[in-house]
């Protein structure tokens, strides 16, 4: 079973208005896995249904909607192509990239496009309405192993100052970093690699002072605007 995403845990908001969401897949089955997880939600609205990217910016443009679900690949344009167009008009509405599994690629660019909300379809489908919530709030929803995996690749990859993150970090650093990027505690990182939460505060500190960046918040922003190509 997959774990819930980081960051997924704060900023749900129950509103006195719906949520408005426009879908868009190609694949019939995965517009009724949508519609199925939406339609008993009180606080969300499906305002439309769209099977291809073209026709989503219109939409959009249209209804204006809170969030867009996209699917990631669709035949002609897909999900990063129309974000580029919402991020160039200055849209307001939140893009959820729904996906089988990203490219690492592919996973930078969203973020890079400031893109806070990727569903795994692997994930169960009543999580999709916590989703739209949490993006809806400002928050990100992303799958844990997602970040894990980012990590990883940059772990063996250059950042700015040329230095790869594995020559900065201890093997305990790294761990650290891992469990914090995938949303766990301090108490529960302790617990996870059996020492104490005191010792994962200092091991954090550390991090933050040889990576020069401010916190958790810092560490995740420090992900997203490095690259791994």
């Amino acid at each position: 079973m997959p774990r819930l995403p980081a960051h997924s845990g704060h900023g749900e908001s129950q509103t006195s208005q719906p949520i408005s969401v426009i879908a868009v897949a190609d694949r019939p089955l995965m517009m009724s896995g949508i519609d199925s997880a939406l339609s008993r939600e009180a606080d969300i609205k499906l305002v439309a249904k769209i099977t291809t990217a073209d026709a989503s910016i219109a939409a959009i443009e249209k209804f204006r909607p809170d969030v867009v679900l996209l699917t990631l690949r669709m035949s002609g344009k897909g999900a990063l192509d129309v974000i580029e167009i919402l991020k160039k008009t200055e849209s307001k509405t939140r893009p959820v990239i729904l996906a089988g599994r990203m490219t690492h690629e592919e996973f930078m660019h969203a973020m890079q496009l400031g893109v806070r909300g990727v569903f795994s379809t692997a994930m169960p489908i009543p999580l999709l309405a916590r989703c739209v919530r949490v993006v809806h709030a400002g928050e990100e929803f992303i799958e844990r192993d997602v970040w894990r995996r980012t990590f990883e690749i940059l772990a063996r990859g250059p950042i700015a100052a040329g230095a790869g993150v594995s020559k900065l970090l201890t093997a305990r650093e790294h761990a650290v970093a891992e469990l914090a990027l995938s949303g766990l505690s301090n108490k529960q990182a302790a617990r996870k690699l059996a020492i104490t939460e005191g010792t994962v505060k200092v091991h954090l500190h550390r991090i933050y002072a040889k990576l020069k960046i401010d916190g958790r918040s810092g560490l995740a922003k420090f992900v997203k605007s490095n690259g791994i190509v």
